[in-house]
């Protein structure tokens, strides 16, 4: 893992220069949220539990509390309806996150399960859900800092046959993925990690614009990188892509909308950018300046 000095996010908007807005187009404010549907939860408590979350536009919703699949639970599709409702009721959208460990590579039955079962939840709740996302990281698995690149390629190969089983399951909902800001950095050793090539596979992307916040080391800020990744994120491609900013890299609220604002306002003109998102509604803020975040 390599540090370097500004976060990815700062640099990334500067390199990508001064936008002109979109006339007419529809950009996503989204937050991530998780732990909802913890254990005994009801419909009362799941709803007061929201109420107390700083809820954006879009939520996108975990639809797995640790290893359980919520709509295994045997009132597990009447708590996620209940909160679906509620969400629409407040004019909200709601995209479900699911597939969220690099365990589901190499368990393409239950990847095939899940699907399933989230598309029969569609199909029978129609207009409940405005799209899926899986958040599956082959870096994430303990073998990637060891692996060669023909291994590594072999894993986001994984990714792509991972996508290839859910996106048929989901009755034409979109299907966004998760990942890391740094794979554009990789797409020319593995093309796999193109956007491009990702795009074959899911309707949107989320680019994760921050870091893990616990390495020390140091280093110059990666510019070819960062101009790299402002060219190649599809954002005049055919897929939707998004900018996902963490509190947790921000002091206070006020300097997370400061830089929301930013990258909207620097992306406006780009015809694939899609919109922002938080990650994530339960985390807090710093409480010094960010810092800056890491690459793989």
């Amino acid at each position: 893992m390599y540090r370097y000095l500004l976060s990815p996010a700062v640099l990334f908007f500067a390199l990508l220069g001064p936008g002109v807005p979109a006339e007419g187009r529809e950009v996503e404010d989204a937050v991530y949220v998780y732990d909802l549907f913890q254990p005994g939860s009801g419909c009362p408590e799941l709803l007061a539990r929201l109420r107390r979350l700083p809820l954006r536009s879009t939520v996108i919703l975990s639809i797995e509390q640790g290893p359980e699949f919520v709509l295994d639970h045997p009132h597990g599709e009447g708590r996620l309806t209940c909160v679906l409702r509620f969400l629409r009721a407040s004019k909200r959208k709601a995209k479900a996150l699911f597939l969220q460990d690099a365990v589901f590579l190499e368990r393409g039955d239950e990847v095939v399960r899940r699907a399933t079962r989230l598309g029969e939840f569609i199909q029978r709740h129609p207009g409940e859900l405005a799209g899926a996302q899986v958040d599956v990281e082959p870096y994430g698995h303990e073998r990637w800092e060891q692996s060669s690149a023909a291994e590594r390629s072999r894993s986001l190969g994984s990714l792509h046959e991972l996508l290839r089983r859910v996106r048929p399951q989901l009755r034409g909902l979109p299907l966004g993925a998760a990942i890391p800001w740094w794979y554009a950095g990789l797409a020319r050793e593995l093309p796999e990690a193109a956007p491009e090539a990702l795009f074959q596979e899911a309707d949107e992307l989320y680019l994760m614009a921050y870091g893990d916040g616990d390495s020390t080391e140091g280093g110059d800020p990666p510019t070819s990188l960062l101009a790299r990744i402002a060219g190649a994120y599809g954002f005049s491609g055919t897929g939707r892509t998004h900018v996902v900013l963490a509190t947790y890299e921000f002091p206070s609220l006020q300097r997370l909308q400061s830089e929301l604002k930013k990258v909207r306002r620097a992306l406006a003109s780009r015809p694939n950018f899609a919109g922002t998102a938080v990650f994530h509604a339960n985390s807090g803020f710093q409480a010094t300046a960010p810092r800056s975040s890491g690459v793989r």
